[in-house]
């Protein structure tokens, strides 16, 4: 590969999109992206007050997300947030463009499944955070992409915090997988982009039981399978799952507390 023709990407830029509040997004996929891989982002804004109104809004908009980037010189698009896919039937035309072609927009829920296939995963397991409500669109998405979820795990909902998603910690949140060793699924899959999880998937893939993966590993992957010119036959996700996976490194020396 060439060098790029930016600075600080001569690994190649991504675009990242994520809801207006979300403050985990973006500092989890700067520690999953490879080194000289640049990072450029932008925010979905809705002022509705009614979560589902604005998850609506931002793929309804997605276009003029996009439009954001102006020409930066990007090699793919990342839209870290699930939610929206979950609530809408047909899913916006900027994602079929196809992820060996230029400037693919890859959307949380395409890196998801695919990592999930990758793995050859058909029965998962899912940590959700979401409202109950949005929890089951979650559920009935997933099976509709042919999994079969025998078991649904939801983090305690913090009692403070500017947000019941964003404010959580990882130790916390994934709690409810203390018994993953014994988890007799194919994979599980923590939903949220928002949700911080990079601490913990360390361990819980250190356990001997299924796979663990994350909305933001999943698209960190994605992107980084189609920087490097694998995008329409990407590599497994299980090399980003090791103890000793190059992210591993970068979240201790980034976030130390975190691992604490």
């Amino acid at each position: 590969m060439t060098a790029g023709p930016l600075e600080y990407a001569q690994a190649g830029l991504v675009g990242v999109l994520t809801p207006q509040a979300n403050a985990t997004a973006e500092t989890e996929l700067s520690v999953l992206l490879p080194p000289d891989v640049g990072m450029i982002a932008g925010r979905f804004t809705c002022p509705a007050p009614d979560l589902k109104a604005r998850l609506i809004a931002y793929f309804e908009r997605l276009e003029e997300a996009i439009a954001q980037f102006a020409d930066a010189p990007m090699d793919a698009i990342g839209v870290a947030c699930t939610g929206a896919s979950y609530l809408l039937d047909e899913q916006p035309a900027a994602f079929r463009r196809p992820w060996d072609g230029p400037m693919p927009v890859v959307s949380a829920a395409a890196a998801i499944e695919a990592a999930l296939r990758s793995l050859g995963a058909r029965r998962i397991a899912m940590l959700s955070p979401y409202p109950r409500w949005l929890t089951d669109l979650c559920t009935a998405y997933w099976q509709k992409q042919g999994f079969a979820i025998p078991l649904l795990r939801e983090p305690a909902p913090v009692e403070a915090g500017y947000h019941p998603i964003y404010a959580q910690r990882s130790r916390q949140a994934t709690a409810v997988l203390a018994d993953i060793a014994s988890l007799e699924v194919d994979a599980v899959l923590i939903s949220g982009t928002g949700l911080p999880s990079l601490a913990a998937l360390p361990r819980l893939n250190a356990a001997g039981g299924p796979p663990v993966i994350s909305s933001n590993l999943a698209l960190a992957w994605a992107l980084e399978e189609i920087i490097a010119g694998r995008g329409g036959a990407p590599r497994p996700i299980s090399a980003w799952l090791a103890p000793d996976a190059p992210w591993v490194a970068r979240l201790r020396a980034r976030y130390p507390r975190a691992l604490a």
